[in-house]
Order: structure tokens, then sequence, then C-alpha cells
């Protein structure tokens, strides 16, 4: 596998219809309004294959639209749901791991392999927060999970990503709740936890790009990055 473009919900997500041709798409967290947006359905239409990561937060947090998400699993070509976390973190264990009817089959959620464990977070070690005191292993976003699984899993030689703001923009499509919940500055920055954001932009650039020299990235994005990597492209829109 060559090329795979990796989509968060941010601003940037506008220029997927540039992207160059991929290899398969990893999207994240509730895609249910973007599945119904005429540029996102013309771009998937090319049927190649979707994973889609999403956390279990969309069951417990009111107005994510689970029910609007179910629709899409029939109509694309999602083939993988992957939970952000490892077997042993996936809050409620192995009863966590939901199904759904996708188009062609039913799609059973399924956590991160085992072999992620070594670029996550763990508490008192590495770049993780001095503060964090969550679980065993983790990461910053479930945006970051799609980063990383798209990388270290589907290993391709080319990820190219827009939908990641760094939280410096909104979302490009929200939902009433959301529209609440993150209110935005003069500066037009979401109000976010102390574990996004800054720590971030550190783990993209240390535990996966700085990680896996082999691999180009390729990121389009609103946000304040700039990496000094080699194996990178930041296009600052």
């Amino acid at each position: 596998m060559k090329r795979i473009a990796v989509l968060g919900r941010g601003k940037s997500l506008e220029v997927l219809t540039s992207l160059p041709e991929v290899d398969a798409y990893v999207i994240t967290n509730n895609w249910g309004l973007e599945l119904n947006q005429q540029f996102i359905i013309d771009r998937l239409s090319d049927n190649k294959p979707i994973i889609h990561v999403l956390s279990l937060s969309i069951f417990n947090a009111p107005g994510m639209g689970f029910n609007e998400l179910l629709k899409h699993y029939k109509k694309f070509n999602i083939q993988k749901i992957i939970l952000p976390y490892v077997r042993e973190c996936v809050p409620g264990g192995e009863q966590s791991y939901f199904e759904v009817e996708g188009k062609t089959n039913m799609i059973k959620a399924e956590p991160l392999p085992d072999k992620v464990k070594s670029f996550m977070w763990q508490p008192g070690k590495g770049n993780c927060p001095k503060n964090y005191t969550g679980k065993e292993y983790d990461l910053p976003t479930t945006g970051m999970a799609g980063v990383l699984y798209a990388t270290a899993v589907m290993n391709p030689t080319e990820i190219h990503i827009c939908g990641m703001d760094f939280y410096e923009k909104t979302y490009a499509f929200q939902t009433k709740r959301e529209e609440e919940r993150n209110k935005i500055d003069s500066n037009g920055i979401m109000g976010v936890s102390e574990f996004e954001k800054i720590p971030m932009k550190i783990f993209l650039t240390e535990n996966i790009i700085g990680n896996f020299s082999d691999k180009k990235f390729f990121i389009n994005t609103y946000g304040n990055y700039e990496p000094n990597n080699d194996n990178v492209e930041v296009n600052i829109l």
C-alpha cells in the first residue's frame, strides 16, 4: 500500500478534493455529518477501503449522533472500526466491541493492535505529560490514534493528512452540541483539555513522524505546526 489519507474533522478537511489518489482512507471520530457532504461523498465514491477510528465516547456524549452515523456504514466501503485503545485499556472490555451492519457484511469494532504500544503514552515515561494519570497506554486524541494506525499498522510509504488543525480552528461541520462546547475566543481557538493541542503536536512529531523516517508525511492544516523532521511537509492554510 503506497498512499493513505487520514481525515480528521477540522476545517482543513476542505482540501480533501486536492489530495492525490490514495489506496485507502482512515477517518477519525464521529463522521455522521461529514458523510452527508457532497464533496466528501464524491471523493469516497472511488470505493477505496475506509477504516473508521472511533472513540466509545460517542455512546455517552449527548448530541454525538450515533444513529446518524449508523446509516453511513451501509453506504460507504467502511471495512473496519478501530477503537482508539489497546485491548487491556478498552472501557468496558470486550463487551464494548459493538457490531454494525456494513455495506456488504457486519463490522465488529476492534481495539488497536499490540504493535502500536511502543509508540503510545505511558504515564511517567517518555513525553507523556507529567500530570497525566490515565490509561496504561494512551494517546492525546482519537485523531492521533488514526494517524498511528495508518502509519504503523497499514504501513504505507506516504501519509496524507487533512482535517487536523490541533484545535486552533473549529470543526468543518459541527453538531449544535459541539457548537456550544467548542466556544472560541477572538483568535478562533477552541477550548480543549491540557492533554490535547500542544501534547498532540509533540506526540505527532516525536512518537509518529520521528519514529518512521522511512515514510513521508504530508500535512494540510490551519494549525501552527512547524516540525523540523526531514520526512514531513506541512501546508499551513
